[in-house]
């Protein structure tokens, strides 16, 4: 066998490099199947393993179940009895709600699907919380306006549309949340337009 003269080096060199190109190649599919079949299983995010900082409410942090979360925090239950906040977390302890009422949404870094999620008014009877499905930036699918309870979590599945409702929420890249309300709204606080997400269902 030729393996130290000048003309068998370039080979071996050739197929060392060919064999490490493959492992690299291996490995990385190895890992995006990982990745991918994390995903494709169902995920119920119940924000009760958050591992809070504090006990009575704080931010839910970024890469919380490999989410990116904006303007969403975390709230215990029984923080503010009598309020939706306790009637809405329908998981053991903690729930999350959008912070001063405002827009809210999560997205991940490959495409997933919205199943199912619990909502809930923080304190408006008929809060109105539209969900909205979005790839690139561009929105694809739109609940239409949901009309929430402040004391009854109402149970969101895609599958049940409600006009003007368009688009499908599978495969997209991100959720937006928004909330409204109207003027002749019976409630002792006008202007609190959060409401409470929770066991958000994903695949």
């Amino acid at each position: 066998m030729c393996l130290e003269t000048p003309d068998c080096r370039p080979v071996i060199k050739s197929i060392g490099s060919n064999a490490l190109r493959a492992l690299f190649i291996v490995a990385f599919c190895g890992v995006a199947l990982s990745f991918s079949a994390a995903r494709a299983e169902a995920q119920v995010i119940g924000f009760d393993d958050i591992q809070p900082s504090s006990t009575t409410y704080g931010v839910v942090p970024n890469n919380y179940n490999n989410l990116n979360w904006t303007n969403f925090d975390y709230i215990y239950k029984n923080y503010l009895p009598g309020s939706g906040y306790q009637f809405g977390t329908t998981s053991p302890n903690f729930a999350a709600f959008n912070v001063f009422g405002g827009f809210a949404s999560l997205s991940f870094p490959t495409l997933f699907s919205l199943n199912s999620v619990d909502l809930t008014s923080a304190w408006i009877p008929n809060l109105k919380v539209t969900i909205e499905g979005l790839v690139n930036n561009v929105v694809v699918a739109s609940s239409g306006p949901l009309v929430l309870s402040n004391m009854t979590p109402l149970v969101y599945t895609p599958t049940t549309p409600i006009l003007p409702a368009f688009g499908t929420f599978t495969g997209i890249g991100a959720l937006r949340f928004s909330s409204s309300y109207s003027p002749g709204d019976n409630s002792q606080n006008p202007a609190g337009t959060q409401f409470v997400v929770d066991d958000l269902n994903i695949t």
